[in-house]
Parts: structure tokens; C-alpha cells; sequence
């Protein structure tokens, strides 16, 4: 809550209060990197960096060495930062799963670089022909319609295929595990609710993963087995990259006016926060908070029998 509220100087103590209680699940020298980088201070944050690599494996060391690349970054090391990302991006690629062909591309010659440098199949899409494949998976940050679609968007409209994000692949796989999806958006908040949710579900023992735009990216988290929960914060930006989104639980916490270049209008902004319920039906759950007009509205729109 402090992080979220632009306060690491307030988060870092209870973080070091916190690490030597917790399990290494939680992992609070993690937490304690990120808090000290928001307040400008590499060394500290590489040395609890340090800390936490040894705690983690799998989809969490992941993470941990995209910080540490960024750590590094920012005290000046190329080398050392070349370095950590080449070790994230080369894990990433050990935890790919699928058969699917990959034509992967960065507008970053620095990013495609070290894709090149972690052995990860590279293709420069501008040389691509878009009618052979099936689908664009875009980066969330890349500009889908406003201020101007990005140019493999024009390219993938003008072939006919869709245009999804890695959120919507997420969960696709997850659809007939028997897993569930709780999601949580809106323009404020959201961090927090995502947060709190999964610090419930773990506290009564549930197997969950928390991540999506907070966190442990969904490619990173544990693969789908039923039973398991994903928590998932959902940014607008990946909703609108999600046409088949349908949690079991959608949450919206409110709206306010919020990355209107992106989005071209506040109208446009909140009928994308309200695709989050489209797809719902009667065995979801909608829980809207309604202390704005326009969250207002969303909830008096819902129509397909979910519990409200």
C-alpha cells in the first residue's frame, strides 16, 4: 500500500522488519529492492537483490533477475546489466511451453540484442508477410489505437488476424484446467485489492498466484492446474488486448479520468474497464464499486446474469 501510494521510505522498514518472519515465498528482499530503487539507491537495492536470488526459482527468479538488470542499469554497469537480463530472457525461454512458432520482435535494437544473445529465435517483422500467421501477441505498452495504431497493428488489421496480448493467451491455457481467475482493475486501488486477495487466499492455505500487471508476469506464474487461483491485476491497456476475457471474479474499483492518450476518451476508457464483465454469465461473480458515475453505470449495465 505504502509503494502504491509513491512511499517506499515508508515501506522499506516494515520490509526489513518483515524478512527474517516470513517464508521465502513472500520474499521481502524482493520487495525491498524495488522500494529502495523508487527511492534512487542501487547499492541498497543490489544488496537486497542479493538476498532474495537465493530464495527463488522458477518464474520468481525470473523476476528477480529482470530487477537486478535494472539495478545495474542504474549504477552504471552495462556489463552487469547485459549480463542479468541475458540470464532472465535465457529462463523465459526455458519456461516456454507450447508448440507454437514464434516470430518475435523488439523496436529496442538493445532488446533485440540480448533476445539475440539468450539464443531466443528473433525475426524483424517488418519483413514478416502477416497473412501466414494467426495472431499478434502485442506488449501491452505498445499503442494499440491512440495517439496511432503502432505499425505492426496496421500491418495485422491489414492481414486479418487478431490482435491479443500475453493476459488473453494466459487465459486461453487456463480455460478447462479447472483453475480460476480473479481479476481486479479500475483506475485507482487496484494494486492493493490484487494484493489483499491473495494474501487472503494464502492465508487460508489456497494454492494461488498473484501477478498480472502487479508483480510476476502471467507467463512467469505456475502453469494451470485445477484448483489453483490466479489473481490478477488487469490494466486497460491489457484488457484491451483481451477479446475473450472472462474471470470467474471481475472486480472494478473505480474510475476516474486515466490514460486518455491511450485511449482517446474517457468513453472510450470505461467501456473498456467494463469489458472485464461482456463475457461473464451466471456462474461468474461482478463486484463493482459504484461511488463514481461511470462505475455507476457499468453496474446497472450488467446483463448476463452474473452475481452482482
Amino acid at each position: 500500500a505504502y509503494m502504491e501510494l509513491q512511499q517506499p521510505e515508508r515501506a522499506i522498514p516494515m520490509l526489513q522488519a518483515s524478512e527474517k518472519d516470513l517464508p521465502d515465498d513472500y520474499n521481502p528482499p524482493s520487495r525491498l529492492a524495488v522500494a529502495y530503487m523508487a527511492m534512487k539507491k542501487p547499492d541498497e537495492a543490489l544488496a537486497a537483490s542479493n538476498r532474495a536470488l537465493p530464495k527463488v526459482s522458477g518464474p520468481r527468479r525470473v523476476q528477480v533477475l529482470q530487477r537486478r538488470s535494472d539495478i545495474f542499469a542504474a549504477k552504471g554497469d552495462a556489463a552487469a546489466a547485459r549480463e542479468a537480463l541475458e540470464q532472465a530472457l535465457a529462463c523465459a525461454e526455458a519456461l516456454r511451453l507450447g508448440g507454437a512458432e514464434i516470430f518475435a520482435w523488439d523496436d529496442s535494437e538493445a532488446a533485440v540484442d540480448a533476445a539475440k544473445n539468450a539464443n531466443l529465435l528473433v525475426s524483424n517483422l517488418h519483413d514478416v508477410d502477416f497473412a501466414g500467421l494467426d495472431s499478434l501477441v502485442l506488449s501491452p505498452g505498445v499503442p494499440l489505437t491512440h495517439p496511432e495504431p503502432h505499425w505492426t497493428v496496421v500491418k495485422a488489421k491489414a492481414a486479418g488476424i487478431e490482435i491479443i496480448g500475453d493476459t488473453e493467451v494466459f487465459q486461453r491455457e487456463v480455460a478447462g484446467t479447472g483453475a480460476r481467475i480473479v481479476a481486479i482493475t479500475g483506475t485507482n486501488g487496484k494494486s492493493t485489492t490484487t494484493a489483499l486477495i491473495g494474501h487472503i487466499f494464502q492465508s487460508l492455505g489456497r494454492d494461488v498466484d498473484v501477478g498480472g500487471n502487479i508483480g510476476t508476469a502471467v507467463f512467469l506464474m505456475r502453469p494451470p492446474v485445477e484448483g489453483r487461483i490466479y489473481v490478477l491485476e488487469l490494466s486497460s491497456f491489457q484488457i484491451d488486448l483481451m477479446p475473450g476475457l472472462k474471470p470467474d471474479v471481475g472486480i472494478l474499483t473505480n474510475l476516474t479520468p486515466d490514460h486518455l492518450d491511450r485511449h482517446g476518451s474517457m468513453d472510450n476508457y470505461a467501456a473498456i474497464k467494463a469489458r472485464m464483465f461482456l463475457k461473464q454469465d451466471a456462474n461468474d461473480t461482478a463486484v463493482i464499486g459504484v461511488d463514481d458515475d461511470w462505475c455507476a453505470g457499468i453496474a446497472i449495465g450488467i446483463a448476463n446474469g452474473q452475481k452482482l
